[in-house]
């Protein structure tokens, strides 16, 4: 499945007035062909911790004549004390089902490289497969949490009588993913990813 096809599922059931995680992990686990199980663990902050990360289990056959399926798990780091941080960074996890396999952080070399792209923030060219699949996952999150609909709903009164924190706490979310939401690049990023040019 990709996720324009994930999405389409989220818009068929058009949750309101918020998305839940909970429901975007069943569909990924109910329609993700190939993934089996996705457990979200908390673990113990150490120094140079990152705020969450996905992990790919080994793959199971019931058959040798079966595709493979894989469990997952994902991991936020028992710091994060605020639900609606634990929440953005379980469902940004979450997205990473729909990298493509020369993005897959599935080496301790392709971590490393990514720990340490994350502390110098590259530049687009120089940015590695998968640093570019960490920063989409956050924006596909984005758009899973705050919808089109809900977005909507909500755009009229943004600036007006609607504050940041205020929306923030309506959809338990963190008040700078919010306000990124409501900013004019979530309509770069939603042509992006569910366009008619994206796959």
């Amino acid at each position: 499945m990709q996720f324009r096809d994930f999405f389409r599922l989220i818009t068929e059931k058009r949750p309101s007035p918020r998305v839940e995680f909970e429901m975007l992990r069943d569909l990924v686990t109910l329609h993700h062909f190939g993934v089996g199980k996705v457990t979200v663990k908390y673990f113990p902050d150490f120094d140079g911790a990152q705020l969450g990360n996905f992990i790919w289990l080994e793959q199971e056959r019931t058959s040798p004549y079966e595709e493979p399926f894989n469990d997952a798990m994902i991991f936020v780091n028992n710091k994060v004390k605020e639900p609606a941080l634990r929440r953005f960074i379980a469902a940004k996890e979450l997205m990473h089902v729909f990298d493509s396999a020369v993005q897959r952080t599935d080496t301790r070399v392709k971590f490393e490289q990514l720990l340490e792209e994350i502390g110098s923030m590259p530049i687009r060219g120089d940015m590695s497969e998968g640093f570019t699949a960490d920063r989409e996952a956050l924006w596909k999150a984005v758009l899973c949490l705050i919808p089109p609909w809900i977005r909507d709903e909500h755009k009229s009164d943004w600036g007006q009588t609607l504050t940041a924190p205020e929306l923030a706490g309506r959809l338990v979310l963190p008040m700078e993913i919010v306000e990124a939401a409501m900013g004019s690049y979530y309509d770069r990023m939603f042509e992006r990813f569910l366009g008619e040019g994206h796959p």
